[in-house]
């Protein structure tokens, strides 16, 4: 049982080195994001320290994040509610006037492809478009089933 214990303790402890994407890139799972008193829930992030989440490009919730070298492949399930939170009073104009806020909710789960050495991101995609834009920039990252 001991060594059930350390073995579960050591696999949780690596996997929480994908926290850190490269390239000033990061990914918030939602747990870290209770313990450290974030209330918007899982994101990825750009910045130039960890825990600084000035510039936030996947909003709550992401469900998988992968990344290479040059990659970071994301899926999110969009949570209304905490994006209604994150911008308070401004609600009716983000979400009435923000096109890709709009495009966001239109999906229920969106895929997101990041090109770190272009600082370019794609999405919201649906599955067929994702799949369209790995094709056509040669990236061979999948999620982890």
């Amino acid at each position: 049982m001991k060594k059930l214990f350390i073995l579960l303790t050591a696999v949780s402890l690596l996997s929480c080195s994908e926290e850190d994407l490269g390239k000033g890139y990061y990914y918030l799972p939602a747990d870290e994001a209770l313990d450290i008193g974030y209330p918007y829930g899982a994101i990825v992030y750009q910045s130039s320290a960890k825990n600084s989440y000035q510039n936030v490009l996947i909003y709550a919730d992401v469900v998988q994040c992968v990344s290479d070298s040059r990659y970071i492949l994301a899926a999110q399930k969009p949570n209304k509610r905490l994006m209604e939170k994150y911008h308070g009073d401004q609600n009716d104009s983000i979400f009435n006037n923000n096109t890709s806020l709009k495009s966001m909710f239109k999906n229920k789960l969106n895929y997101y492809l990041i090109d770190k050495e272009r600082d370019t991101m794609y999405g919201p995609l649906s599955e067929k478009a994702l799949l369209k834009a790995k094709t056509e920039h040669g990236v061979e990252l999948t999620f982890d089933r």
